[in-house]
């Protein structure tokens, strides 16, 4: 579940859950920054080293205390190669993942939703033909991505292109879209701020039952503070961990969402 209460150690309970992230390719875990993928390299950081996935997402659970990890697998979601294998050990480890796996068709959707532990996370900018994924039967399962480059929806499905971020979440939302993710990939791993809480604080005002999960560009705890004011249910965390910027102990919760 996303509603409910998180437990930080030291910190007691806050309406929000921090989920670390995996960026996986070819076997590493990478840094991503500002979704210029030629530059991902392999994660160096105060929590361990990306050549070993599995010991990195023990050590950011520790942090964060949860059971669940986003992880991105840029295999399938850039070449169509989805590292089966290794997905299936990090979910056994996680007790739950989040898979962004560059679902395109409902075969591949299929093929995620076979898999033990895993919620699928379909991305706009992969998935084509929305409405027809939608009409699979699987929606409930999954959680959408409404994926950004500088504050705009990028699709991959032509009838969807014209919408601006605000009138594709309305979209989603009406097509039967429970659990929402918007995530700007050019704000990813910049440490610079989240672009797109006022559109979550926006979305949360008009559609309240909407489950709202946002991230990139956190940099320390007033980013944690800030997202959970504006209404967001999760919040995807990963160059904050391996920085040590944002530790188990690193924030105070506000209490409430502002």
């Amino acid at each position: 579940m996303l509603y409910g209460k998180h437990q930080v150690p030291g910190d007691g309970l806050v309406a929000m859950r921090l989920i670390p992230v995996l960026d996986l390719l070819s076997g590493c875990a990478v840094h991503a920054i500002a979704g210029q993928r030629e530059r991902y390299r392999c994660v160096q950081g105060v929590l361990g080293d990306g050549q070993d996935p599995l010991q990195l997402l023990t050590a950011m659970r520790r942090v964060v205390s949860g059971d669940c990890c986003y992880v991105a697998d840029l295999d399938a979601i850039v070449h169509g190669r989805p590292q089966w294998a290794l997905i299936e050990g990090l979910a056994g480890a996680a007790g739950s993942l989040w898979l962004d796996a560059g679902i395109r068709s409902v075969a591949d959707l299929q093929a995620v939703t076979r898999l033990q532990r895993v919620t699928p996370v379909l991305g706009t900018e992969t998935a084509g033909q929305l409405e027809h994924l939608f009409c699979s039967g699987l929606l409930g399962q999954l959680i959408v991505s409404l994926d950004l480059r500088g504050g705009q929806p990028v699709f991959a499905d032509p009838a969807w292109q014209s919408l601006t971020a605000l009138q594709a979440a309305a979209r989603l939302r009406d097509l039967g879209v429970q659990r929402l993710l918007l995530l700007d990939l050019q704000a990813v791993g910049t440490g610079a701020g989240i672009p797109t809480l006022t559109l979550c604080r926006e979305l949360k005002q008009q559609f309240p039952e909407l489950q709202l999960i946002t991230g990139g560009g956190v940099r320390g705890p007033e980013c944690v503070a800030a997202a959970e004011q504006a209404g967001v249910d999760a919040l995807l965390v990963a160059s904050v961990l391996h920085q040590g910027t944002l530790t188990s102990s690193g924030w105070q919760p506000t209490g409430g969402v502002g």
